[in-house]
């Protein structure tokens, strides 16, 4: 009897470049996959059959999906900024992250371990990645991902593969503070945030001669959303942005031994009047998109560990 895999044996495991160990990935769900284009012959045929097709392209993409924790994710942060961490910045003992120009890459290895089958993704950037922070629940991050390259035969029996972190993850109850707009703290209660990093990699139409796209970064795109219950405080806010007021932001998300303060310096805000319901609390769903701020910042992301 051939043996099947089980769904709870799939291992997902990266690493920058193209050398060294392999990192096992906490996640939990993934689409990461090698997409065939097929073109099938137009060519008339008398006989009314449809003639044969063949794959002309491969497209390589996906998401990850995982728990934030601390210092687990901290290659795919940098890479979604596409910049490096710089070490005891702003001051000694922070580690500062910011918007940069550094076409970060990995290899991806998907393993179906069961039937001792692996799939090998190279020259993978991350083209979005959106943290997800709800009252009550966990602290969660969507990962998209672009890839150039596959390779399904790929054999990791030479490989090592340094196990997944045990870290527990973030949650938006007991791990997220010092939420500000425009450095103060914000009056009334924030039922959701979320903020998303795209880099607007394009693999445009393909190169003659290759099978796979080469991505190409773009321009990075920050943007926030924020839910408020309905207060005097966040209609004022509604307000402000029919003037096209100016707003800055900040949160951080830590356990008391690591921490992330994520800061916006210069964002435009937009939102719409909410309607009333037999029964609820009425909020107030704040969009933004983030802008270069007087000191040629989009986000900054700083990172303390005792």
């Amino acid at each position: 009897m051939a043996t099947t895999n089980s769904a709870n044996r799939v291992r997902l495991a990266y690493r920058i470049g193209d050398t060294g160990p392999f990192q096992v990935v906490n996640f939990t769900s993934d689409s990461f996959t090698a997409t065939p284009e097929t073109k099938q012959s137009e060519a008339i045929s008398s006989n009314r059959k449809a003639g044969g097709q063949k794959v002309t392209q491969i497209t390589v993409s996906g998401s990850i999906d995982v728990e934030m924790a601390p210092l687990v994710f901290d290659d795919f942060l940098a890479a979604a900024l596409a910049s490096d961490w710089q070490t005891d910045t702003p001051t000694a003992g922070t580690d500062q992250l910011s918007v940069g120009v550094a076409d970060k890459r990995f290899q991806i290895v998907k393993s179906y371990l069961d039937v001792d089958k692996h799939v090998l993704f190279s020259n993978c950037a991350v083209n979005s990645m959106s943290l997800n922070m709800n009252a009550g629940e966990k602290v969660t991050a969507s990962m998209e991902m672009v890839g150039e390259e596959v390779d399904p035969e790929f054999q990791a029996s030479g490989e090592t593969f340094d196990p997944a972190p045990s870290a527990l993850f973030f949650d938006a109850s007991n791990n997220i503070s010092s939420l500000t707009i425009d450095g103060s703290p914000v009056a009334g209660c924030i039922t959701e945030m979320g903020l998303t990093v795209e880099n607007g990699y394009d693999g445009g139409n393909g190169c003659v001669g290759e099978q796979t796209k080469r991505q190409t970064i773009g321009q990075s795109a920050v943007t926030t959303s924020k839910t408020l219950r309905m207060t005097a405080d966040a209609f004022d806010m509604w307000k402000s942005t029919l003037e096209n007021a100016e707003f800055g932001s900040s949160f951080t998300m830590g356990d008391g031994t690591t921490s992330y303060t994520f800061s916006i310096g210069r964002e435009f805000m937009s939102s719409e009047l909410p309607g009333g319901e037999t029964s609820g609390v009425l909020t107030m769903a704040f969009e933004s998109t983030a802008a270069v701020d007087s000191a040629g910042e989009t986000l900054i992301i700083e990172r303390t560990s005792a």
